[in-house]
C-alpha cells in the first residue's frame, strides 16, 4: 500500500508537524514488531497462524530537504471488531 504521511495524518486529524511524522514512524515500527497468534476453528477444523499487523515499511526522505517523498508498506491488515476483513 502506497500513501503520502502528510495526507494521512490530515486524514486522521493528527497533524502534520514534525513530532507527527515521528509519531507515525513509531506508531509503523510497533504495528512490524507486534506478533499476533491466533487458531481459527471451523468444521471440525483448526487453523494456527501467526502473523504482524505489516510485515515492512518503507518511507523515502529527501535527504537535502528531509521532506517525505511517501511510503510504502507490505502486507498491512484491517481488523473490524476482532475479525480479519482485509489484507492491502
Amino acid at each position: 500500500m502506497r500513501l503520502q504521511p502528510g495526507d494521512l495524518l490530515k486524514r486522521i486529524c493528527c497533524g502534520t508537524s514534525g513530532r507527527a511524522y515521528e509519531r507515525l514512524v513509531s506508531a509503523l515500527d510497533r504495528l512490524q514488531a507486534t506478533t499476533i497468534k491466533t487458531n481459527i476453528r471451523a468444521s471440525a477444523k483448526s487453523r494456527k497462524t501467526t502473523f504482524s499487523w505489516i510485515d515492512s515499511y518503507t518511507h523515502l526522505v529527501d535527504e537535502r530537504t528531509q521532506r517525505s517523498l511517501g511510503m510504502e508498506t507490505r502486507r498491512f491488515y484491517v481488523k473490524c471488531h476482532g475479525r480479519h476483513v482485509a489484507q492491502l
